[in-house]
């Protein structure tokens, strides 16, 4: 982004900031202060129909790098104390995601009109479950944090595929850095945006896992690979964190041409169908995801493309590839295991606690296994967990 893009949006900010008790500006609170609560921040401050007035994390350091650029913004180390004392319209919920199920249920019993909670949505079935039945019986709008569905590039993917310009579907393809239960959320929903929300029916995943890597205090793979089986029979293969080639992308191909979208634009038959700048799409990706979450809560839009009901079967998905993982075979939809099927899975795989030597396989564990590729002699451990590649299927 260019200085003057930099300038122009501060001073939006700035004007918006000193101008809401006019425009009666919805007011908005930020509970948690990690990575990505500097965009929630700046995209409520710019969207043009909310202020922010609070935000809280535990951590007083946390809090110091965001308020030194927002000094009007009033700090909390406790977020019931801030919800009591600023009654915000809406929250976002920036914490990890062990903490939301928490936090959800608090800030609806305290009153707030709408929630934005960050992805993943919860790391069990059961914790998505009482997230939306908490909401439903408050009365509070509820979503999560798929930000691509408001991505002008995305859109635009999305919209040559309804057209029908692509033909009959016959192959999709996805790939994302991170581990599934982080990323993988992103990159599920986004599939099953561009593909109109259709059902999927099946799941079946692999993994691999070498040493004890986490990620905000819960196991995580080093790579992953997955088939979701759509209703109709229309397969789309993931490939995650080592396994991805790309940060992110998506492709999708038919019968009569096929297309490709990432954070750079949209190839339609390999042809550039749409490019800004990257920074550019992606402020108004990130302004049109709250300014249209704040409209849904007040009442001024009908609906909410990542609403919980939506976003909890892209979690749902997230969480078969781990119980497909888990039991080496695929898994139908719904998930049956409402549990925490993450745990169970690297609990299943025996992970030890201290990586073993280069020529030294991990024992103790059914799923152990050698990576053939590595060179006698220098063998690296690798855990996997395997299932037979199924035909794709035409559609």
């Amino acid at each position: 982004m260019s200085l003057l893009q930099r300038i122009q949006r501060k001073a939006r900010r700035e004007l918006l900031t000193r101008t809401a008790g006019v425009r009666g500006a919805a007011k908005a609170a930020i509970i948690g202060c990690g990575q990505i609560s500097p965009d929630h921040l700046s995209a409520f401050q710019e969207s043009g129909v909310a202020t922010v007035v609070a935000a809280s994390d535990v951590r007083a350091g946390a809090m110091a790098s965001l308020l030194r650029h927002y000094p009007t913004v009033r700090a909390f180390r406790d977020y019931r104390t801030m919800i009591n004392e600023t009654r915000p319209d809406v929250v976002s919920i920036c914490t990890w995601p062990q903490h939301h199920l928490e936090i959800v249920r608090a800030a609806a019993q305290l009153g707030v009109k709408g929630i934005l909670c960050e992805k993943p949505m919860a790391l069990t079935m059961s914790e998505v479950d009482e997230m939306i039945e908490v909401c439903r019986n408050a009365g509070v709008k509820l979503a999560i944090g798929h930000q691509y569905r408001f991505h002008p590039y995305f859109i635009h993917a999305a919209g040559v595929i309804a057209s029908g310009a692509l033909g009959k579907l016959s192959e999709v393809r996805g790939n994302i850095k991170d581990s599934v239960a982080n990323n993988g959320p992103h990159l599920l929903d986004t599939i099953r945006f561009l593909l109109a929300d259709r059902p999927v029916a099946r799941v079946a995943a692999t993994f691999e896992r070498a040493g004890n890597k986490q990620n905000r205090g819960w196991p995580v793979e080093d790579g992953a690979r997955g088939e979701l089986t759509f209703d109709g029979g229309l397969v789309a293969k993931v490939a995650l964190g080592d396994f991805s080639p790309t940060f992110f992308d998506i492709e999708v191909v038919g019968d009569k041409g096929s297309l490709k979208v990432d954070l750079e634009g949209v190839r339609v038959n390999g042809k550039v169908a749409l490019a800004h700048d990257a920074d550019a799409a992606w402020y108004a990706c990130r302004r049109a995801q709250f300014t249209e979450f704040v409209k849904w809560t007040t009442g001024k839009s009908a609906s909410y493309s990542a609403n919980a009901d939506t976003s909890a079967r892209s979690a749902e998905l997230a969480l078969a590839m781990y119980e497909s993982g888990r039991r080496a075979a695929p898994v139908e939809l719904p998930l049956a295991d409402k549990g925490d099927v993450i745990r169970e899975f690297f609990g299943s795989i025996a992970v030890p606690r201290s990586s073993p030597g280069p020529s030294r396989a991990t024992q103790g564990s059914r799923w152990t296994a050698v990576d053939p590729r590595s060179p006698p002699g220098r063998r690296r451990p690798r855990i996997s967990v395997r299932v037979r590649p199924r035909a794709l299927p035409a559609s």
